[in-house]
């Protein structure tokens, strides 16, 4: 719950860190309550993490 509350807030390290450590505590079972909610924050923190750096990115190279 923290991961997908920290990813949907913007704060990708927190929502990155805790969906890493939930996904690893349910073993990655995909029918072990919680999984599924571990997973999203986790991919949305990678998400914006790779938005944070592409966006940059290309906003100095279309100058």
């Amino acid at each position: 719950m923290v991961s997908l509350f920290a990813a949907l807030v913007g704060l990708f390290p927190v929502a990155i860190v805790f969906g890493a450590i939930g996904y690893v505590e349910v073993g990655g079972r995909q029918h072990e309550r919680g999984s599924g909610i571990a997973l999203a924050g986790l991919i949305l923190g990678s998400l914006e993490l790779i938005a944070l750096i592409v966006v940059p990115l290309v906003l100095l190279l279309v100058r």
